[in-house]
């Protein structure tokens, strides 16, 4: 992105530094996915505790998936990949691609269990990976970021 160069009595500077703000943000957007959208799969949200949500920020063409939530399981969760949330996946589709999708990691309340957390961006989906079964009326914690990106040359 080229913003434009600004200097000491520049002819039309206000007008420059607006432009160059306009730029900035076409590029960036931040975006809560609203917890009436979310289909919650064997969890139930704790809002009562640090409930943040998920949002997506958008950086040009990548994004960072924002996650900070609290959840206490209502089935148990299986050694494996599960969806835990389900959102349209119109939030992060357009940040499909060649780029990775770069794992954050969950924690239970006590720290026994941890493990890693990703986004589905082709199904709208965030899944914890379980290593250890979780059972039922276990505190889980949600906080991190992850990539979404369409260029994997950002990460070189």
């Amino acid at each position: 992105m080229d913003l434009t160069k600004i200097f000491s009595g520049m002819d039309k500077g206000p007008e420059a530094i607006q432009a160059n703000f306009a730029k900035l943000g076409a590029m960036t957007n931040l975006t809560k996915i609203p917890e009436s959208q979310w289909v919650a799969k064997g969890i139930t949200v704790d809002k009562n505790a640090y409930f943040r949500g998920i949002s997506i920020l958008k950086l040009g063409d990548n994004a960072l998936a924002i996650a900070n939530v609290q959840f206490t399981t209502t089935t148990t969760l299986n050694i494996g990949w599960n969806t835990i949330i389900s959102f349209p996946a119109s939030y992060t589709t357009q940040y499909l691609g060649a780029g990775p999708s770069l794992p954050l990691t969950f924690n239970t309340s006590d720290d026994s269990k941890v493990g890693d957390i990703g986004f589905d961006r082709d199904k709208g989906q965030l899944n914890i990976y379980v290593g250890n079964t979780i059972t039922s009326g276990t505190t889980i914690n949600v906080k991190g970021i992850i990539l979404l990106s369409k260029d994997t040359q950002l990460l070189n």
